[in-house]
């Protein structure tokens, strides 16, 4: 017989409240995510490496598939950002679109692949919310660039491998290759998943999905040829750059302060720790091998990158963020099965504030810096003799698309690749000259304090801003500070 709730002692109708409470709080949550990513997608200024690929989607797909052979990276991106230029026009919108709607999927896919590895329903509700209101997931949905659409093409890689859809896992890798330069170490570690997933009879059929990786590959292998022999500004594999990369992928710089950015790097480790414990009694136990592999997910490309450092290191925060939705997953599925009723307890009070306070100082503005209102200051389009002069591409690019009506220069030197390479600022157009050779009367002298310009490039900016003024900085987390400085002639 039903009893009326009415009837029901207290504390179990709490229990049910809170069952379901559980069961029902990944839906909102994974709403509120959603909504996040959208708010304010085109707030921000552009920075270089938007700059860059919106530069690329000017050309047709030919060239700009020979342009992006020049660099360092492939252009799965920028084909997908072409069409969505051509129909929303050269803006902000245009070009960050294709990401947002790449990491609504890949929340999607989040939601899915909790389902498909039988995480419990508190554990899809910790999942979910961590994929869903981490600062670094409204990041990549509003960043134009590939790693929104690279997190998206893995989990949908681990889909099809866990669901052994040996086609769609073809199509997902060969498309996950040419996203970027590193994500061949995620289409290994989805092969190895496919692998532990694969039936006996099954070993063709996958044998035949890694060939469309393995084929990517080999047709992009001249461009990575070519990308190998030049200078990128990454150096050696340390402490600082892994723990800054880890704390990166989860907050963003959204943090105050340093206190809270340590708190959450401890955080982080000590979730990684305790899950690889609880991943080492599930790889032992056959109910749960499930999740043995879904442990393989999340840090197997981690450890293919530490691993390719000791070669040449590729390990800092963008190619690690297609780490982040799998490391979710894992930390949702592994946490709460720890054993330490207050541990768990604590460590999930601690995720929950770490959360809240991301998310409430997030800033999707803040991403851009002061570039945005600089260039408002800079622009001044019929006055006679005004020119803006760069020290770098990382700032000509972007601010060419704020002050468009303006002549712009960069200084004739030759700089290290990662700031872009001689071929590719000839093909982009930029203009190159000694200041002291161009006529002006008054110089926007701007100049991106990148640790890869050479002391003869530093000389000769010191020497061209000398009794200018700063009129402003251009902050940012992501790449060098840039000043402006205004000088008379």
């Amino acid at each position: 017989m039903n009893l009326p709730l009415s009837t029901l002692p207290w504390r179990v109708r709490l229990l049910g409240w809170a069952n379901w409470a559980v069961w029902m709080l990944p839906l909102p949550v994974a709403v509120a995510g959603a909504l996040l990513r959208a708010a304010s997608l085109g707030a921000s200024a552009f920075w270089y490496d938007e700059a860059y690929s919106l530069y690329l989607t000017r050309f047709s797909p030919l060239e700009l598939v020979r342009l992006a052979a020049r660099d360092f990276n492939p252009p799965l991106w920028e084909l997908v950002a072409w069409p969505f230029v051509r129909i929303f026009g050269e803006t902000e919108i245009g070009l960050r679109l294709p990401a947002l709607l790449a990491s609504l999927a890949a929340l999607w896919l989040v939601w899915k692949l909790a389902d498909l590895f039988g995480l419990l329903p508190v554990e899809k509700a910790c999942a979910v919310a961590l994929a869903a209101l981490l600062p670094y997931q409204f990041w990549l949905a509003q960043d134009g660039r590939t790693y929104a659409l690279m997190s998206a093409l893995y989990l949908a890689a681990l889909w099809f491998a866990m669901r052994r859809h040996y086609l769609g896992l073809a199509g997902s890798l060969g498309l996950l290759i040419f996203a970027h330069s590193t994500a061949v170490f995620y289409a290994a570690s989805a092969l190895a998943v496919a692998a532990l997933a694969t039936r006996r009879g099954d070993w063709r059929k996958l044998a035949l999905a890694a060939l469309a990786p393995m084929g990517a590959m080999a047709l992009w292998a001249p461009a990575y040829l070519h990308a190998g022999q030049k200078h990128h500004w990454l150096g050696n594999l340390t402490t600082g750059l892994f723990n800054g990369g880890l704390l990166r992928i989860f907050f963003a710089d959204a943090l105050p302060n340093d206190a809270w950015g340590w708190l959450a790097l401890i955080t982080i480790l000590i979730s990684i720790g305790l899950a690889a414990y609880v991943s080492a009694r599930w790889l032992r136990d056959l109910h749960h091998r499930p999740l043995g592999v879904l442990a393989l997910a999340a840090v197997g490309p981690l450890v293919l990158m530490i691993a390719a450092a000791l070669v040449k290191n590729v390990l800092f925060y963008r190619p690690m963020s297609a780490l982040l939705a799998p490391l979710c997953l894992w930390f949702g599925a592994a946490l709460p099965r720890w054993g330490s009723r207050v541990g768990t307890a604590v460590l999930g009070y601690t995720w929950a504030v770490l959360m809240v306070l991301g998310v409430l100082s997030w800033s999707p503005v803040a991403r851009g810096g002061e570039l945005r209102d600089l260039a408002r200051q800079m622009d001044c389009p019929q006055c006679p003799g005004v020119i803006v002069y760069h020290a770098t591409a990382t700032s000509a690019l972007p601010f060419s698309f704020y002050l468009r009506d303006q002549p712009h220069y960069l200084l004739d030197d030759s700089q290290a690749a990662g700031l872009l390479s001689d071929d590719l600022r000839d093909a982009f157009s930029l203009r190159r000259a000694p200041l002291e050779s161009l006529p002006w009367t008054t110089a926007y002298v701007v100049w991106a304090r990148d640790p890869l310009l050479s002391d003869q490039v530093d000389a000769r900016m010191a020497a061209y801003v000398r009794g200018g003024t700063l009129i402003g900085t251009v902050h940012y987390w992501q790449a060098a500070p840039i000043q402006v400085w205004e000088v008379m002639r």
